[in-house]
């Protein structure tokens, strides 16, 4: 098992977690674009809880829909995670989150975009396969 190290823009929030990644992707939705103020979001899932090093202990979470609160900073807001009631088991982090060491250990996510119309024109993004999108099946 690896693990992987993260932490928010101040360092308030810093984070360790020991679990292989999986399902990196993109996504271009409204709530992720509104949430990390960028057209598209970076991420990867990982099944197990963070472990909290820095100052903060836990995230400051919003509910930002009926099954996922999505979790920052409390200091300087730095977006980390989403958590999906769905999903009890996991956790998805926003890649750039994590520190560079642990980021090197991550495939690239090239192969699944969510939310495709939802990319701006004004936006170029260019993923191998970002036709597939990341459907996960309904449970």
């Amino acid at each position: 098992m690896t693990t992987f190290k993260g932490r928010c823009l101040c360092g308030d929030t810093q984070y360790s977690i020991k679990a292989e990644p999986f399902a990196p992707h993109t996504c271009s939705c409204t709530m992720c674009q509104r949430w990390a103020g960028a057209p598209t979001v970076p991420w990867v899932s990982f099944k197990g809880a963070l472990e909290f090093t820095g100052k903060h202990k836990r995230l400051q979470y919003y509910q930002s829909s009926k099954h996922a609160k999505r979790g920052r900073c409390k200091t300087c807001g730095s977006p980390i995670g989403v958590l999906n009631d769905r999903y009890p088991e996991e956790v998805c982090i926003v890649l750039s989150s994590l520190q560079p060491a642990s980021l090197a250990k991550i495939n690239v996510p090239a192969e699944w975009h969510n939310a495709n119309a939802k990319v701006p024109i004004w936006w170029h993004l260019e993923i191998g396969g970002a036709d597939k999108g990341f459907v996960r099946s309904a449970e």
